[in-house]
């Protein structure tokens, strides 16, 4: 919400797709809080690969939430594991013992699947070009982005789009929305 209100107050070049992306991503996180949605098991079905879990209560689960903190708030930057590490205040290596632990992934596994994540429902819910989901969901590189977004979901950004939308009309409603 502070980044959301932060965007809308300077007004920056292209504050209004970033301020829907902030929103977007409130959207998906409201939506999973109320509906108890384990969107990690969601895409592990859906895309068929392993996908973490959600964090739990163990010893070292403090440091694990100021990790995934740090990382929803820099989704959109590029993130290096030592640089996340800082953050939680352990060093790399206890960082991706955490991950393995509670959300049987690396650190690094768990950014590409919320990136992912956010870009599934920025294609489906907005307007924006391939390359500024890319962007806003830190990819500089558009070609990049389609490849990891190939692999993850078994198809592109456009094919996804389209089959988003052919299949699922209200999902472009959110497009509409000024």
């Amino acid at each position: 919400i502070e980044l959301l209100t932060q965007e809308l107050r300077e007004r920056a070049k292209d504050f209004q797709e970033v301020a829907t992306t902030q929103l977007v991503g409130l959207l998906l996180r409201l939506r999973r809080v109320l509906n108890n949605d384990n969107v990690f098991v969601h895409n592990a079905q859906s895309t068929g690969r392993a996908s973490p879990g959600e964090p739990g209560e163990g010893p070292g689960s403090q440091a694990l939430r100021r990790a995934c903190a740090f990382i929803e708030a820099h989704l959109a930057e590029p993130l290096s594991l030592a640089q996340v590490a800082g953050h939680a205040y352990v060093s790399p290596t206890q960082l991706n013992r955490l991950f393995h632990q509670d959300l049987q992934c690396t650190a690094m596994r768990y950014v590409t699947v919320r990136r992912m994540e956010t870009a599934r429902a920025l294609l489906a819910g907005s307007g924006l070009p391939v390359h500024q989901v890319g962007a806003l969901t830190g990819y500089r590189n558009r070609a990049h982005f389609t490849q990891v977004f190939a692999h993850e979901t078994g198809m592109t950004p456009v094919e996804y789009r389209r089959n988003i939308l052919e299949h699922w009309p209200w999902a472009g409603e959110a497009a509409a929305i000024p």
